[in-house]
């Protein structure tokens, strides 16, 4: 999964890996991702606000449900 977050020169990103338990509400996504860095499992949520955008990756035989 990547986030586009904005910044004072425009947009940055951040990736995240091996993301599962994706929920999309009203305000906030929430999701969980393994760390590379630290080799932990953890649990992730941002407003909605506060993103400009994100892009998850599609599973083989996931019908967008």
């Amino acid at each position: 999964m990547i986030i586009w977050v904005p910044t004072a020169k425009g947009a940055d990103t951040m990736k995240f890996e091996n993301v599962t338990e994706f929920r999309g509400f009203e305000t906030i996504i929430q999701f969980e991702y393994d760390g590379v860095s630290t080799s932990k499992h953890r649990r992730a949520a941002f407003e909605r606000s506060k993103i400009l955008g994100y892009a998850l990756e599609k599973e083989a035989g996931d019908d967008g449900n």
